[in-house]
């Protein structure tokens, strides 16, 4: 592991601690509010799919933590 990935892994775990939880936090109470709606209400699909992503993005920066890659998408 290079200088670079040991420093992009740092970036990203500050990343995942200031940004990534609490987004996925707020993220997955909506995501649980709305998931039901869904049955009756099909146009809530778009949402609760943008939510998941939410809910998903500590595992992007997670595996931008163990790659040290500068990009994780």
């Amino acid at each position: 592991m290079g200088s670079s990935s040991i420093l992009f892994s740092i970036l990203w775990l500050i990343v995942l601690l200031i940004l990534g939880w609490p987004i996925a936090g707020f993220c997955a109470g909506f995501y649980t509010l709305f998931l039901p709606f869904t049955a009756c209400i099909p146009d809530c699909s778009g949402l609760t799919d943008l939510l998941l992503k939410g809910v998903q993005l500590p595992l992007a920066l997670g595996k931008g933590i163990a790659s040290g890659n500068s990009s994780i998408f």
